[in-house]
């Protein structure tokens, strides 16, 4: 085989595709792994108490003051803060407190219970908010992590076959000096197999 400008050149596009197709099918399986995560879950039956006095913002009924030792429902735990209920009717609040989650975010507006958000650090219980926050991330990355290598794994083999057909093709052809055929597959032919691909690991 004569070694040419043309020859490298093929073979510099046939490295190009097989090092494209890996970074497609990581690309396919990175995308979709970010999809999924573990939300912090609030423990049955979980209150917060304010450790200092805290003004709280609310769309509807804009500053609530709330003091010390005030003790509310948490709604949802976010990375570093905590929406939760609360009512400055203490009967209403004990009534509140006895329904399920369901019931208390349909009823709340009823009852005029307040949806109020505050950092983790205006409650006492702010270690173990962190702790649920830590543990939700960590469940969370092993969740990608196996997505990630699930949707990863076919690729490693499909990969393999895809450089040894294209170097076979590649060399096959070159024998034939039908560089523009080839040269025409490497750029046209291509994004082809990477579409079909794609929708393969996403399916």
């Amino acid at each position: 085989m004569i070694i040419n400008g043309k020859t490298i050149a093929a073979y510099i596009l046939l490295l190009i595709d097989v090092a494209v197709f890996f970074l497609m099918g990581y690309a396919v399986a990175a995308n979709d792994a970010r999809h999924y995560a573990k939300f912090p879950q609030i423990p049955e039956g979980m209150r917060l108490t304010f450790v200092r006095d805290t003004v709280c913002e609310s769309v509807l009924d804009g500053p609530v003051q709330i003091s010390s030792g005030t003790v509310v429902i948490p709604s949802n735990i976010h990375s570093h803060s905590v929406t939760f209920y609360y009512s400055e009717d203490k009967e209403v609040f004990e009534r509140f407190k006895r329904l399920d989650s369901l019931d208390r975010l349909s009823r709340s507006k009823e009852l005029g219970v307040m949806y109020l958000h505050a950092d983790f650090d205006c409650f006492d219980e702010q270690k173990r908010l962190e702790q649920i926050c830590d543990e939700a991330e960590k469940e969370s990355r092993s969740i990608r992590r196996n997505v990630f290598w699930k949707d990863f794994t076919p690729v490693i083999p499909f990969g393999l076959c895809f450089a040894a057909v294209g170097f076979f093709f590649t060399r096959l052809l070159i024998k034939k000096q039908w560089y523009v055929l080839l040269y025409v597959v490497d750029i046209v032919g291509m994004p082809v197999v990477y579409y079909g691909f794609s929708l393969f690991l996403y399916h």
